[in-house]
């Protein structure tokens, strides 16, 4: 008997504090506030990450979108060439190293499959 009116006294404290009702201030201010730590923590988790290399080389992770078109802007940006192969899926097959000792360059490639020529634009413009 005493067991069960203690167990009945905390549901009572516990629904007591659950279902008080929350001024729309304060719940638009927690609100905020979470919904802003966690914007900021999944910005630092794609900074850190950064899949598409788009901000910084990789800090020793493997890249897992080799054949991302996405990842092509980031490349340009981030890693040191003098020479870029620009193609569709055929030029995918193409040897980054054989291209650098054939011509004597540090090369880059920018290939996608259904690589268009308006995105091969852009990418050039990025490259340049």
């Amino acid at each position: 008997m005493v067991l069960q009116e203690k167990l009945s006294a905390m549901v009572r404290r516990v629904r007591e504090r659950v279902c008080r009702p929350i001024p729309a201030r304060r719940f638009v201010i927690s609100f905020l506030v979470t919904f802003g730590v966690f914007f900021l923590l999944w910005a630092l988790l794609v900074f850190v990450i950064d899949p598409y290399i788009y901000y910084h080389r990789g800090w020793g992770l493997k890249n897992v979108f080799s054949n991302s078109p996405a990842r092509i802007p980031g490349v340009m940006r981030n890693f040191d060439f003098d020479t870029v192969l620009f193609g569709t899926s055929l030029c995918q097959n193409f040897k980054r190293s054989e291209i650098d000792a054939a011509l004597h360059v540090r090369s880059v490639k920018a290939t996608s499959a259904g690589l268009k020529s308006d995105a091969m634009s852009r990418y050039f413009e990025t490259a340049w």
